[in-house]
């Protein structure tokens, strides 16, 4: 069996990590794996760049010129198509299409000619919208009948103009085209609710929860003589992610305790208020294991998201979470590891890092590492690919 995965990354950042520990689980079970990608540092016979910077850099000028992300770099993409065919895979396993690498038009008029069967991982909801990633800070449902006049045009990817009917027909017709061969693999049960209201109502799907890398993301050495803190982790740090609830949250909370954001831009670290500590973005997955390990708890304030791994990352390493109830983000974060609150609720929020940090025995350290044992290993989560990959070509 011989399977191709495409993502924007590869074994960096979120989605590019999981992309690694599929590729890890496939080559256990001792099938041949390729992975295309846009952003990535290796670059061999079984693993190929899609893209160069400048290339990349284009993508993203003509992208924001005409609201039609995804559909530039097509001599990129065309010499992607070249060696898919040549590898001639059973399965074409894609995650993440946009991102400034690739023309999905092209990749889908070549996918409708193959006989490849199609497994795509959505880890948000740009594949069935004709703009946005995520609808929900503005309300929006129009993508369930058809996108237009799209209020969120600003919003990634940011466009100049709105060109949001055009694309979300070109994506439906164009999605919807290769058939009963389209498996689709929303990672949490919300966004599996979504696809069954969109164009891909009728699409075959299938749920499997993202794991982590157990071996990575563990309770770390413990710093001493640092003063207690709280933790947030996302990159950027936009409207999105919640970085004005931090420093609402940084006039309520006890000067006792700091609060350190990773995967701040250097202007954002200059306009940091007192007592919020300001850190650039790592790829480094022992540095955030450290950080993690050492936090109080770490504090999710996402109003968009999908199935975060940065809270299975906090609860690896034995600290407790409290997210937003934002999309799929409580679902990782049961009662046993953490709270779940109303997004914007900074008084919750205040009183719930009190309660932890007041009692500090309130959340178990190594139970909190079984339950991440139990239920985030990458391996266990991933293999569930595996078992899809059989079962679509039997």
């Amino acid at each position: 069996m011989r399977i191709v995965q495409i993502n924007t990354t590869y074994n960096i950042g979120s989605t590019g990590r999981i992309v690694h520990g599929i590729e890890k689980r496939i080559t256990h079970a001792g099938y041949e794996s390729f992975v295309a990608f846009g952003y990535g540092n290796v670059v061999d016979r079984t693993h190929f760049k899609v893209i160069n910077k400048i290339d990349s850099y284009k993508h993203n000028i003509f992208s924001r010129l005409t609201d039609r992300q995804g559909r530039y770099s097509t001599r990129k993409t065309i010499e992607l198509v070249k060696r898919l065919d040549a590898i001639s895979p059973d399965i074409i396993h894609l995650h993440n299409l946009h991102g400034n690498f690739l023309n999905y038009e092209v990749l889908f008029e070549f996918v409708k000619e193959t006989n490849s069967k199609v497994i795509w991982t959505l880890h948000d909801c740009w594949p069935f919208t004709g703009h946005c990633a995520y609808f929900d800070l503005v309300g929006c449902d129009r993508w369930k009948t058809e996108c237009h006049n799209c209020p969120q045009i600003k919003s990634y990817p940011p466009a100049l103009v709105d060109n949001s009917c055009a694309n979300y027909t070109i994506k439906k017709e164009l999605f919807n085209s290769i058939g009963s061969r389209l498996t689709l693999v929303p990672v949490s049960n919300w966004l599996a609710s979504l696809i069954s209201q969109s164009f891909f109502k009728n699409t075959k799907q299938f749920t499997i929860h993202n794991g982590i890398n157990l071996n990575q993301f563990n309770p770390k050495r413990i710093l001493q003589n640092i003063k207690p803190y709280i933790l947030g982790v996302a990159f950027p740090w936009d409207k999105r992610k919640g970085l004005q609830d931090f420093i609402k949250l940084r006039d309520l909370l006890t000067d006792d305790i700091d609060i350190r954001l990773v995967g701040l831009s250097n202007s954002q670290i200059k306009n940091l208020p007192n007592g919020i500590i300001g850190i650039q973005r790592t790829n480094s997955a022992e540095e955030l294991a450290i950080r993690y390990s050492n936090a109080i708890a770490f504090i999710n304030t996402t109003y968009e998201d999908n199935y975060p791994t940065v809270n299975m990352e906090a609860i690896a390493c034995g600290t407790p979470v409290i997210t937003y109830k934002t999309g799929g983000s409580p679902e990782s974060v049961p009662s046993q590891c953490g709270y779940s609150i109303n997004q914007g609720d900074i008084q919750s929020l205040n009183q719930c890092i009190l309660k932890i940090f007041s009692k500090r025995k309130l959340f178990n350290k190594e139970q909190l590492v079984k339950f991440a044992k139990d239920n985030f290993n990458e391996d266990n989560c991933f293999q569930g690919y595996i078992d899809l990959y059989k079962s679509v070509l039997k």
